[in-house]
């Protein structure tokens, strides 16, 4: 990606400042990576312009990065009825946000409305567990866009990945990539893999899947049965080893 299309914003103060940058970056056509670090995302007045930046009719951001984001509902809120508008974001980036398996029913609320036009979403390192895997099923189920999914450094454990596959093995479910690395599961990861190759045997819409990191030593047999069934529709998989 060319420095012309994509842009870093951080630590930005006061609300004025920020207006100008808002400014700049509706009026400057080629910019759809967007990143936003530091307090830019903490502040209330500068959330709400960013807000309306997304909502411009010449915003054409597709790929958005917010570090260490809030759970808060109001601040969600925010960012959810400019989803809702802005039709060319593909990318939410929420990576090292404070969602907890309480706040994720914020962006899983987004996700089931009907205009939410998201491709990708990562939640990677968010502190979830298993408790969050029964709002995310529903949420993967209701969706038809989203097609892309990470929830690594999550310690989601055996329980909520199962909860998770029995989401992903509907077939409204659309998903095509998952991603689990780093998460904390069973030390052997024998039920983990069952879950997953059961679910990779059924009519998942699975083609890539990564599983690097994790204790599925034990595990593996089930897996690369799965993978010769002939209605598995996986074509990559990941897993590296520690």
């Amino acid at each position: 990606m060319s420095v012309q299309d994509k842009g870093v914003i951080k630590n930005i103060s006061p609300a004025d400042a920020y207006r100008d940058f808002r400014l700049a970056f509706v009026g400057w056509k080629p910019l759809t990576d967007l990143v936003l670090e530091g307090s830019v995302h903490s502040d209330k007045r500068l959330l709400l312009l960013l807000c309306e930046l997304l909502k411009h009719s010449r915003c054409d951001v597709r790929c958005l990065r917010l570090g260490s984001y809030s759970d808060t509902a109001q601040r969600w809120a925010a960012f959810s009825s400019a989803l809702k508008i802005i039709q060319s974001l593909k990318y939410l980036g929420l990576t090292a946000s404070e969602f907890l398996d309480e706040g994720v029913k914020l962006p899983c609320t987004t996700l089931r409305h009907p205009e939410c036009f998201l491709q990708k979403l990562s939640l990677e390192n968010c502190h979830l567990t298993g408790a969050c895997c029964k709002e995310l099923s529903s949420a993967l189920i209701v969706n038809q866009r989203l097609t892309h999914l990470c929830l690594a450094r999550n310690s989601l454990g055996d329980g909520g990945v199962k909860i998770l596959c029995e989401g992903l093995s509907y077939p409204e479910c659309k998903l095509q990539t998952l991603v689990r690395c780093h998460c904390n599961i069973n030390r052997q990861g024998c039920r983990y893999c069952r879950y997953i190759a059961r679910l990779l045997q059924g009519d998942s819409s699975l083609t890539g899947l990564s599983l690097g990191f994790n204790p599925t030593a034990t595990g593996l047999c089930f897996l690369c049965e799965a993978l010769k069934k002939p209605n598995c529709n996986l074509k990559c998989l990941r897993h590296e080893t520690f």
